[in-house]
């Protein structure tokens, strides 16, 4: 179905019918819970905090027996889903930086880890780093991209020089010395 078809039938739709299937679409789907919750009511950091549950979990899960799946797919779909609904650029940046974070602290926690997951928070570092820049917000965010940086310093594969080199394309300007 085409989004002209969509509004062709939702103009033949009275408003309390509108209503109900709008409710029904928010009993019936999370995400549609969330984009509510992020934009009508104004709580798009609790949108952040359950998505940055998700990727938590991948790493650490909540369980000291469970082994962590440390899902790339789960954890990059959480920051993919929050991007659809987040209405502020900050959160999206922490997002991505979280998942990073979490990564970074994984490997240092578990060992050397395979070069996918260095790869996955190599691509995902950078698109923050762009993301940060592109929108003004170096400020608030260069002390965190730094940190992952120097928590990276003992990390295979590459990874650390990767990261210190992106670091430096975007945050050139600042002192961290």
């Amino acid at each position: 179905m085409s989004l002209k078809l969509l509004r062709q039938y939702l103009r033949k739709k009275e408003q309390k019918e509108l209503i109900d299937e709008i409710a029904d679409l928010y009993k019936k789907f999370d995400s549609v819970k969330s984009y509510y919750q992020a934009s009508v009511f104004d709580d798009d950091l609790g949108v952040l905090k359950k998505y940055k549950l998700v990727i938590e979990h991948e790493f650490f899960p909540k369980s000291i027996h469970a082994e962590p799946p440390c899902r790339i797919s789960v954890a990059k779909k959480a920051i993919a889903d929050y991007k659809k609904l987040s209405c502020s650029d900050a959160n999206l940046a922490d997002i991505m930086l979280f998942y990073v974070e979490c990564g970074v602290e994984f490997a240092n926690e578990y060992g050397d880890i395979d070069e996918r997951l260095y790869n996955s928070m190599a691509s995902v570092y950078v698109n923050a780093c762009e993301f940060i820049h592109k929108n003004n917000l170096e400020n608030m965010f260069q002390p965190r991209a730094l940190a992952i940086v120097n928590d990276a310093s003992d990390l295979g594969w590459g990874f650390h020089d990767y990261l210190r080199d992106s670091y430096d394309q975007f945050f050139s300007d600042f002192d961290d010395e």
